[in-house]
């Protein structure tokens, strides 16, 4: 009964927005549990790094990996500071009509410079809470904070702990200054140590590797997020090399590196707008989808249930997916006007993946197929 009304009051507050936003200048309060369900930790420690299903070396444990949220507007493109060393990037809109980056890593140690350090989002949270993660923001919106309140999650947040645990990058005077804060893994150890919280803990096992099933071959893949952003992937040298909106590569600003993936996964989630009429809202209990790997594509099928529950991806059969070890980029495609996913062979042929878009869901502000595009934010929101 109290897992029940636990769980009931959690709904009532993520779907609020009635809560103060933290002060700037708050000194940091005592850590809280960061456990979010039992039913989500296995008995053992798995053999692989969880994310990536890179083999562990030698000697060496599971640590809970880190999740860093990521400026993706057009300003921030030149200063995206470590996207090709995230084990899993997760890409969604959530306001406006720039999409946000999710970057996740599978520990600290394996956290460069990282940034330009953004908002945290609730769609984003969901999944990286389930395993353990420490997540790294600059700021939130009312939605994020009232997850992480129901959950009592302490994020590591530029706006509480500042310098001690964020650097600001000066180096190009033409940067906007919002662009110019990043972290890294020894960074974010003192922010860690600041909440006398541990980097060490029990991680699950994220999604199954091993050889993949092929699918139908293709040769490049879009993802329309809105009339101004789009993400694109292309079957060039072994790799699922990522493109910008605008047609360029997208590159990390650490090494210059074009990002790249061995699996890219779009989720079809039904989707709305949350009760300020301008947050993007995304049931996430479970949808169809599409798996891209070594050159193929296929439909596939994923559920996760509430805010504490993993993702599972899987297979046409309901079998769970079998991922290629490596990168992953995960993609969440609402069917919002405006919105788009289209796979194209070698000679520029559309194929027709047979996917319907996704229904539009029931939210506090009435919707009509297909979902309407949010009205622009007011000057007050974050």
């Amino acid at each position: 009964m109290k897992r029940i009304f636990a769980m009931a009051l959690c709904t009532l507050l993520l779907a609020g927005c009635g809560a103060a936003a933290p002060s700037a200048g708050a000194a940091p309060s005592a850590a809280p549990s960061q456990t979010v369900s039992s039913s989500a930790v296995p008995s053992a420690p798995p053999a692989v790094q969880p994310l990536s299903g890179q083999p562990l070396a030698a000697g060496t444990a599971v640590s809970r990996p880190a999740a860093v949220m990521v400026d993706n507007s057009a300003s921030a493109s030149a200063r995206q500071w470590g996207t090709s060393s995230a084990s899993v990037v997760m890409e969604a809109l959530s306001e406006g009509k720039s999409t946000e980056l999710m970057l996740w890593f599978d520990s600290l140690a394996a956290v460069p410079k990282t940034g330009p350090a953004a908002p945290g989002r609730d769609v984003f949270w969901q999944a990286a809470l389930p395993e353990n993660s420490i997540l790294v923001q600059k700021g939130m919106n009312l939605y994020a904070e009232n997850l992480l309140n129901c959950y009592a999650w302490q994020p590591l947040d530029a706006l509480m702990l500042g310098v001690n645990c964020f650097d600001f990058d000066g180096s190009d005077p033409a940067a906007e200054d919002a662009n110019c804060w990043y972290t890294q893994g020894a960074s974010l150890a003192n922010g860690l140590a600041a909440y006398g919280m541990s980097a060490e803990g029990t991680v699950p096992q994220w999604q199954t590797f091993g050889t993949p099933v092929q699918g139908n071959p293709l040769a490049a893949a879009a993802v329309g997020y809105s009339a101004a952003s789009a993400t694109t992937f292309k079957w060039e040298n072994g790799v699922f090399n990522m493109y910008r909106t605008d047609g360029s590569a997208q590159l990390d600003a650490n090494t210059g590196a074009q990002v790249a993936f061995n699996n890219v996964v779009v989720l079809y989630a039904s989707a709305g707008v949350k009760d300020d009429k301008y947050t993007r809202d995304y049931d996430l209990t479970g949808g169809s989808g599409l798996f891209l790997v070594n050159g193929t594509w296929q439909a596939i099928s994923w559920k996760k249930g509430d805010a504490a529950a993993p993702l599972q991806l899987l297979d046409a059969a309901g079998a769970p997916l079998t991922l290629s070890a490596g990168k992953t980029y995960i993609g969440i495609y609402g069917g919002f006007a405006g919105q788009s996913v289209t796979l194209s062979d070698a000679a520029g042929t559309a194929i027709d993946p047979g996917l319907a878009a996704p229904a539009p869901m029931a939210t506090p502000v009435p919707t009509a197929a297909p979902t309407a595009d949010p009205a622009a934010a007011p000057a007050s929101a974050a």
